[in-house]
């Protein structure tokens, strides 16, 4: 029995708990809460690897939430290895909240230096932080294939103090997102494969600039990784 097959005998096992209890609130007790996620430890290799330190203490390995729709979302930090060479990665702001050009008369922006390509570990936030605005998610299917991800990530956020009241206010938010749909499943090899978009977002009320999830130069990509899972413990 594969490790993908054994997450799908437990997954059976708990609709068939819940199915059972489902009686018992019919007749007037309160109704218990969703099952809770299923933890798991996810192994990825190759355009997107569990390789880098994202917190939670197992080298090699990222500690997921398996949720009953199929959905496995991160514990902890949602940090990657990234292997994207061909495409167009410039941004607006670094770590820092510091420039990366300038913008001219007519209120473009002109990059010091034009980025290719995204390699090494890629996160949330890019000063290292958990991300308020979503992360990475991928989707599985009943059959235990991986058929969607998406991630957003290396967000950059600014905010600024308005009103009497002194709340802060966004007035940056930059980041990049993967988006793929109807991936190919080997189960044979565990390997996830299909074209993904790399869009560009930014909300920048500082220079008066909106950029909606639009495809970076070179995207899509053609994108192929293994995941393998097993029970977290």
């Amino acid at each position: 029995m594969t490790r993908l097959r054994i997450t799908i005998a437990v997954l059976a096992a708990t609709s068939l708990i819940a199915a059972v209890a489902a009686p018992a609130a019919a007749k007037g007790k309160p109704p218990k809460p969703d099952n809770p996620p299923l933890l798991m430890d996810v192994t990825m290799s190759g355009a997107l690897a569990t390789t880098c330190e994202d917190g939670d203490g197992i080298p090699g390995r990222m500690v997921m939430e398996l949720d009953d729709r199929g959905g496995l979302s991160p514990v902890h930090l949602g940090i990657l290895s990234l292997d994207l060479p061909d495409v167009d990665s410039t941004r607006r702001y670094d770590a820092d909240g510091n420039l990366l050009g300038e913008y001219d008369a007519d209120g473009n922006f002109i990059a010091d230096e034009p980025s290719t390509g995204f390699t090494g570990c890629h996160g949330e936030q890019l000063n290292g932080s958990v991300s308020p605005y979503g992360g990475l998610v991928i989707t599985l299917d009943d059959t235990g294939a991986v058929t969607d991800l998406f991630w957003h990530f290396d967000y950059h956020i600014e905010t600024t103090a308005r009103g009497r009241s002194g709340k802060p206010v966004m007035s940056v938010m930059e980041h990049f997102t993967l988006s793929g749909h109807e991936l190919t499943w080997d189960a044979e090899t565990s390997t996830a494969s299909g074209w993904v978009n790399v869009l560009y977002h930014l909300e920048d009320s500082v220079h008066q600039e909106s950029v909606g999830y639009e495809p970076v130069d070179g995207s899509p990509v053609f994108l192929e990784f293994t995941l393998t899972m097993t029970p977290h413990g």
